[in-house]
């Protein structure tokens, strides 16, 4: 006896659903993040240890349990939902490993390499980056490697969790309300505004990450799971940055590669990286094709 707001066996509309999801993510995330603030503080003056502990790559230990915190949050609110609302598995977002998950995830990964390596050439190309420096000469072999490894792990869980609550959730959820393109469209833009609070963000990077957002759907339409654009978003990030040397998202890692901004701001995106420029978002159509044929083949195969 199921009616409007409801579908099925009395399940919220999805639309409806995703609305519900956003502020308990933030509600949930804000109030892990402060509770690990609390924890910490506690724990690090029981045991007499410095509140701003550095870790390779300039991490400090506080910031780290914030971001873990924030994690839990996620998986948290997303499981909650999906069982109590959804009335699905988790596991059904996509996350099935079944076979080719293995296979999916490196083309992803093997994508997002290839697209950011794309993304440096143009600039270098163009002249509007410019090669300053390289890591090895600056610093020791162990020091890199410390680094690099930290922000793999960092980013390993930032495609992670972002493309669990955007490709999966709101965008499984969007789809199943209005359609697929009009889910790609929403929950691609609700991707980009996400990041508006990132350092340099405006207009331009707005843009940029709603293209972003369309290549890394893209990916979990192709393939039905959310391996493969969850294997693209660590390589585009991790490339990006900590190897390439360019802002992601207008956040600075430490990198393989220092550059510096030579060009104009539609060629380079400014402080906020290449994602924010004319050539971040050609790049993502390039993907988009190669993800189109990609599925092609698939189908007729």
């Amino acid at each position: 006896m199921g009616s409007s707001p409801a579908t099925g066996r009395g399940r919220l509309n999805p639309a409806l659903r995703v609305a519900l999801y956003l502020p308990a993510l933030a509600v949930a995330a804000g109030g892990f993040e402060m509770l690990s603030g609390l924890v910490w503080r506690l724990v690090s003056g029981m045991l007499a240890l410095p509140l701003l502990l550095s870790l390779p790559g300039g991490e400090r230990g506080d910031t780290l349990l914030r971001r873990g915190a924030f994690v839990a949050a996620v998986l948290l609110v997303t499981y909650i939902f999906r069982r109590d609302l959804d009335r699905r598995s988790f596991t059904s977002l996509g996350l099935r490993p079944g076979p080719g998950w293995v296979r999916e995830s490196l083309i992803g990964f093997a994508l997002g390499a290839a697209l950011m390596a794309l993304v440096l050439g143009t600039e270098l190309g163009l002249g509007a980056y410019r090669v300053r420096a390289f890591a090895w000469q600056q610093r020791s072999f162990d020091s890199i490697l410390a680094a690099l490894g930290l922000s793999l792990v960092g980013f390993v869980v930032v495609g992670f969790y972002d493309d669990l609550v955007a490709r999966g959730y709101i965008l499984q959820n969007l789809a199943a309300a209005w359609g697929t393109r009009a889910g790609l469209i929403v929950s691609s833009a609700i991707f980009a505004l996400a990041h508006l609070f990132n350092p340099g963000a405006g207009q331009l990077s707005s843009v940029g990450l709603f293209f972003a957002g369309l290549l890394l759907a893209g990916g979990y339409l192709a393939s039905g799971r959310l391996w493969l654009p969850m294997g693209l978003h660590l390589s585009w990030n991790l490339f990006q940055g900590p190897l390439f040397g360019f802002p992601v998202s207008g956040l600075r890692t430490t990198s393989l590669i220092s550059l510096e901004s030579a060009g104009p701001d539609l060629l380079t995106g400014a402080s906020f990286g290449p994602e924010a420029s004319v050539i971040g978002v050609l790049a993502s159509l390039v993907g988009l094709a190669f993800l189109w044929c990609w599925a092609g083949i698939k189908r007729e195969g």
